[in-house]
């Protein structure tokens, strides 16, 4: 009885925790979602320097939402829209991951090269 009554107390108290308010919301302007031009299922050659070809294909393109990283359970949040893109190649074993984000929430465009975290 003596461990229930703390863990009901924590359960009671972290369910009044205020839920943060959303500050401002940004969205992908048609420029910036031509800024990765590719379709799902389009194939693209790739010709390395040294005479190698292969294809990779887009195996993905989705917008999401999501949420700016808040702190503090209650923090005030922005939400942003995101645009990614995968292509993928058999051979070279190959995956590109690239995200673009709105400029005026960030100014930055992410790309990952075999990362095993992406599926």
């Amino acid at each position: 009885m003596k461990i229930l009554f703390p863990f009901i107390a924590l359960l009671f108290l972290s369910s009044c925790i205020p839920e943060g308010q959303e500050r401002g919301k940004f969205e992908l302007t048609n420029e910036e979602r031509q800024t990765i031009p590719y379709l799902a299922g389009e194939r693209i050659a790739f010709s390395h320097s040294n005479g190698f070809e292969f294809d990779l294909k887009v195996s993905n393109k989705d917008t999401k939402f999501q949420k700016s990283e808040t702190y503090h359970a209650g923090d005030d949040y922005f939400t942003y829209e995101t645009l990614t893109t995968i292509l993928e190649s058999d051979v070279p074993e190959l995956t590109i991951n690239l995200t673009v984000f709105p400029l005026a929430y960030n100014p930055f465009m992410s790309v990952e090269i075999n990362s095993y975290f992406l599926k």
